[in-house]
């Protein structure tokens, strides 16, 4: 059991700093000058994103998505040091803790509500000012991910949650 944690932990860490460069990389786009006439935040949003797409969106649209975009990244980084610091702490030898089930819905509900804002930033923006219909589908494994991750998540807190009264009754049966 030892090395399936030490695996999540290292995925976990992993993603971490994958999505902390991501973000890294996003900020520096938002706040630089223009790196040349033809790569502008606009077109790079419309390659990555909405490469279906008819339309090139107006430039503050770009930097409204990319700043969002920004934001739920890094709310999303915060929800995976919660989920960090709940694997640390069960692969630690405290299998049981004082308050996990609450981290562990702290942290499917932020996987579920990152899912869905980011669902919902992909279609407005790619619908309405890209017309790119096509996002729908696009989007869709990604928005899965995250949001049954987040359902499994909430599952086992209520499992967690089940055990911790186990826990203190049986430490008050002792």
């Amino acid at each position: 059991m030892r090395w399936h944690l030490k695996v999540i932990l290292t995925i976990t860490n992993l993603s971490i700093i994958g999505y902390f460069i991501y973000c890294l990389i996003w900020f520096i786009a938002l706040f630089s000058p223009l790196l040349s006439e033809d790569l502008t935040l606009q077109s790079v949003i419309k390659d990555e994103y909405f490469s279906k797409g008819l339309d090139l969106a107006p430039s503050y649209i770009g930097l409204a998505f990319a700043f969002l975009n920004l934001l739920l990244h890094l709310y999303l980084i915060d929800k995976l040091l919660l989920a960090r610091n709940v694997v640390a702490k069960i692969y630690s030898g405290a299998i049981i803790y004082q308050n996990q089930s609450s981290d562990l819905k702290k942290v499917g509900a932020g996987f579920i509500v990152f899912a869905k804002l980011k669902y919902s930033l992909l279609m407005i923006t790619g619908v309405f000012f890209y017309n790119d219909i096509q996002i729908f589908i696009a989007a869709l494994p990604q928005f899965l991910l995250f949001y049954l991750l987040g359902k499994l998540m909430l599952i086992i807190a209520i499992i967690s949650s089940k055990s911790e009264i186990l826990q203190q009754e049986n430490e008050l049966t002792v």
